[in-house]
C-alpha cells in the first residue's frame, strides 16, 4: 500500500480553540489554536447512562441501532475541553461486547469537534463517547441538537452483506508515519469479498484517541483490506498500544438496496463538493434511490488518496431526511477542486 503524503494545506490541530458559534442550520466557527489533551479519561460510572432509543434488535442481521435523544442527550461536562455521554444499549440484548460504530448529528458546530467515533468502555450494555471542543457545555451541545447515532454488531460476523472485525487490542500492528501520526494495514481477507466493499470504522482504546483524527478516513481499499492513518503529533506505535488503540471495522457491499439497509458512495474524483468559507467544503448526499419512507440513521466514512486523515467531520451528519443528508469537511484552505484531485468521496450506509 502507498504511503500517505502531506499536502501544503494548513495542518489541522485537533485541539482547536474554537469560538462556538450560535445554533443554526449550517456550521459556524472561528479558527484558533489549543494544546492537545493527553489524559486518562474517567471510567464509566453507574447512573450516568444516557437515554437511548434502540430502533431495532440484533435479530436483524445481527445489527442493533439507535440514537441518543436530540436536544436532550445526557451530556456531562469533562473539564473545559469537552463533554461526554454514556450510551445505553441494553435493549439490544447482547451477551458479549459488540463492536460499536457511531456518527454525530446536530444542527450546528459539530463539524469542528472530534471524538464522536472514538469508543470508550464498551460493554454488552453500552459505551462512552467523549466529544472534544474547548468551551463546549452540555447545555450548548443540546441547544445545537448534538446527539449520537450508534450501531452495534457482533464481532467476526461473516455474512454476504456484512463482515466485521477489529485489530488486536494492545497489539495492533501500528507503524510510525513521521512524527505526526501512525498507520495500520487492516486485513479483511477472511470476508472473501470478490469486489471492494465499503469500509466503516471506529477507534477503540483506553485513553487519548478522542483528540486524534483519521480513524474513519479510508485509504487503499481492496477486497482484502484497507489502511488507516491516525493523526496525533507525537504518538508512537508503542504508546498507541499502551493506550489500547485498535480499529473496529465493518465491510458491506456498495450499492445495496434492501428494506433495512442501503449503501453507496459519492463519485470518486467527481463528488459535488461546494465551498463553505475558506475553512472547509460540503456535499449534499442523495439517497433517494433507497426509497426509505422515514429518516434513517446515517453512518459514513471518507475515502481518498491523500490528506483526508488530517481533516475532520466526515462523520458529522447534517440535515438528514429520507432522501439524503449533508456532510461538511473541515480543513482550512481546502477547495472542491483540490478535494476531487485527492479523490475525496463519502461512503455511506443507512439503516
Amino acid at each position: 500500500m502507498r504511503s500517505e503524503k502531506r499536502s501544503g494545506l494548513a495542518l489541522l490541530a485537533l485541539g482547536l480553540v474554537l469560538a462556538l458559534a450560535g445554533c443554526g442550520s449550517t456550521p459556524e466557527v472561528q479558527e484558533g489554536s489549543a494544546q492537545t489533551v493527553l489524559t486518562q479519561l474517567q471510567p464509566l460510572k453507574a447512573g450516568d447512562i444516557a437515554e437511548s432509543k434502540a430502533l431495532n434488535t440484533q435479530a436483524q442481521n445481527g445489527v442493533c441501532r439507535g440514537q441518543t435523544q436530540q436536544n436532550a442527550t445526557a451530556w456531562q461536562q469533562y473539564t473545559h475541553e469537552g463533554i461526554y455521554v454514556d450510551v445505553n444499549t441494553a435493549s439490544c440484548g447482547f451477551s458479549e461486547t459488540p463492536l460499536y460504530f457511531t456518527s454525530i448529528g446536530g444542527l450546528s458546530t459539530h463539524w469542528v469537534s472530534s471524538g464522536a467515533t472514538s469508543i470508550y468502555t464498551p460493554t454488552p450494555t453500552g459505551f462512552r463517547i467523549y466529544v472534544h471542543l474547548p468551551g463546549i457545555t452540555p447545555g450548548q451541545a443540546n441547544a445545537y441538537g448534538w446527539h449520537i447515532n450508534w450501531q452495534a454488531t457482533p464481532n467476526n460476523l461473516r455474512q454476504p452483506t456484512l463482515c466485521t472485525g477489529q485489530t488486536q487490542q494492545n497489539a495492533t500492528a501500528w507503524q510510525q508515519y513521521t512524527h505526526e501520526g501512525i498507520y495500520v494495514d487492516v486485513n479483511t481477507a477472511s470476508c472473501a469479498f470478490s469486489e471492494t466493499p465499503l469500509y466503516f470504522t471506529s477507534i477503540g482504546g483506553l485513553s487519548t484517541h478522542w483528540v486524534s483524527s483519521g480513524a474513519t478516513s479510508i485509504y487503499t481499499p481492496t477486497p482484502t483490506g484497507f489502511r488507516i492513518y491516525v493523526y496525533l503529533p507525537g504518538i508512537t506505535p508503542g504508546q498507541a498500544n499502551a493506550y489500547g488503540w485498535h480499529i473496529n471495522w465493518q465491510a458491506t457491499p456498495n450499492n445495496l438496496r434492501q428494506p433495512t439497509l442501503c449503501t453507496g458512495q459519492t463519485q470518486q474524483n467527481a463528488t459535488a463538493w461546494q465551498q463553505y468559507t475558506h475553512e472547509g467544503i460540503y456535499v449534499d448526499v442523495n439517497t433517494a434511490s433507497c426509497a426509505f419512507s422515514e429518516t434513517p440513521l446515517y453512518f459514513t466514512s471518507i475515502g481518498g488518496l491523500s490528506t483526508h486523515w488530517i481533516s475532520s467531520s466526515a462523520t458529522s451528519i447534517y440535515a438528514p431526511t429520507p432522501t439524503g443528508f449533508r456532510i461538511y469537511v473541515y480543513l482550512p484552505g481546502i477547495t472542491p477542486g483540490q478535494a476531487n484531485a485527492y479523490g475525496w468521496h463519502i461512503n455511506w450506509s443507512m439503516r
